[in-house]
């Protein structure tokens, strides 16, 4: 029976044969005969006629039947790219190399216990082997050799495709809820807030650890209008010292499904295994980020992290994030969510960037999440409102705020005033620029703008 790798390696092959031009691999990497059979039949058609796909009837036929064994090679493949299969076939290798010298050195154990002499001369070429075979997944390659590629977004200017992103705030925020409404909107091919109008239609796989399934999940799916048959859900617990076996569970899975594009996790640190050490860097990302960074690119979905803040208010956004520093560095996009400041009643959220690797930051997204628990986004994005705002409480003063306040009501009570002035003016006095507009969403002032281009002129009126 093939293994995992063997199985994904050789299916590769049968999909793309011309993987075999610029791939190290023979017969003798594959422990059963089986699979080694399958692998020489793949590599004579290759040689005699280059196809773009090896004919599944022909390789059956050479290997003397056993179609329904070769057919299954191909369940839930995608073709792979020559960089995605290299690494593949790496850790094939390794596994293959450690697998040898495991049975050589308990052979020689057995010898050892039996006569009492220990021979190493069969254990240090295979341990030579295993250490080749680590050391070259540092294999450099010409940039020319890279194929450029556009960034693909599941949420435009949020969140990448084939990448870790995480979404942060602090409790009670309404993390859980935002999340659950994308993969509501996503299941229905419904456009995300400010995506420009470029609806996805996928599934989405929630690994939930803390909130109910029954209680919580499956209700704020429903309320938000979900398709409950493309969002999958596993009830995880706390996963000790392998987080390999869960990331082989996803793996599958995703090869089940074939159209998931989202992955949330809630909360992403349930996922640390119980060896490492949540505040080193390296720990966290040889233990926690790299695994799912590698998960993400290599089947091509988005893995969305959902993150705590720490209690320290006072800090900038992205160092709110607890632990070590390699949450937030090896992230490619950082969303924020928390109560908007200048609401009185703490019940406007808002969705802000708070690090985003390839693209200008977007505007920030404002919800509320209804008693009904339905997820409802406000039409227009938020301008002028930073991570920094939102996610670090740092109060002004009340006397200055009151000052800021009287200062605009005044500047509009003689009627409307253009908005590039008022910044200007404003600065001259010590208010800055997204205080303004932090007042604008307390007062009744309405936005206007006339005319096009370089005639256009955007004004602010305080409406009584």
């Amino acid at each position: 029976m093939s293994t995992d790798y063997s199985r994904l390696i050789l299916g590769s092959l049968i999909m793309r044969p011309a993987l075999l031009e610029s791939s190290d691999i023979g017969d003798g990497d594959f422990p059963d005969g089986f699979d080694a059979k399958i692998f020489r039949a793949i590599t004579e058609e290759w040689e005699n006629s280059r196809p773009d796909c090896i004919d599944i009837n022909c390789l059956t036929a050479k290997i003397g039947g056993n179609g329904a064994h070769v057919s299954s090679l191909l369940d839930g493949l995608v073709k792979l790219d020559d960089q995605t299969f290299g690494r593949y076939l790496l850790e094939y290798k390794k596994r293959n190399a450690a697998r040898r010298l495991a049975k050589a050195l308990k052979s020689e154990l057995d010898i050892e216990f039996k006569t009492g002499e220990l021979c190493l001369d069969k254990i240090v070429p295979l341990l030579d082997e295993y250490k080749c075979l680590e050391n070259s997944a540092a294999n450099f390659v010409p940039l020319s050799e890279v194929e450029a590629a556009p960034i693909v977004w599941l949420w435009e200017r949020r969140i990448p495709v084939g990448m870790l992103s995480l979404l942060a705030g602090a409790p009670e925020a309404g993390k859980s809820f935002l999340s659950l409404a994308m993969a509501a909107r996503l299941s229905r091919g419904v456009a995300l807030p400010d995506d420009g109008g470029n609806p996805r239609l996928c599934s989405t796989l929630v690994i939930a650890s803390e909130d109910p399934l029954a209680q919580a999940v499956r209700p704020r799916a429903e309320a938000n209008g979900a398709d409950l048959n493309r969002i999958f859900v596993e009830k995880s617990e706390y996963f000790g010292e392998d987080i390999g076996t869960e990331l082989r569970r996803i793996r599958q899975t995703i090869r089940q499904k074939r159209d998931i594009g989202l992955i949330i996790v809630d909360p992403l640190n349930n996922l640390m295994p119980g060896r490492a050490n949540w505040f080193q860097d390296p720990s966290v990302r040889r233990e926690l980020l790299q695994p799912l960074i590698e998960l993400a690119e290599g089947e091509q979905v988005s893995i969305l992290g959902i993150v705590h803040l720490t209690k320290a208010e006072d800090l900038g956004a992205l160092a709110r994030i607890p632990g070590s520093m390699a949450y937030g560095a090896a992230a490619r996009s950082v969303i924020g969510v928390g109560l908007d400041p200048d609401d009185k009643d703490e019940k406007r959220r808002l969705v802000v960037s708070v690090k985003m690797n390839y693209a200008e930051k977007p505007d920030a997204v404002a919800f509320r999440i209804g008693s009904d628990l339905r997820v409802t986004f406000e039409d227009n994005p938020i301008q002028n409102v930073s991570a920094d705002d939102v996610l670090s409480k740092r109060p002004e003063d009340k006397a200055s705020r009151s000052f800021a306040d009287e200062w605009l009501q005044d500047q509009l009570s003689n009627g409307p005033a253009e908005i590039h002035r008022l910044v200007i003016e404003a600065k001259k006095v010590g208010i800055a620029a997204s205080t303004l507009y932090r007042i604008k969403g307390r007062l009744n002032i309405k936005h206007r703008s006339q005319g096009f281009g370089e005639f256009k002129k955007s004004t602010w009126e305080l409406l009584s």
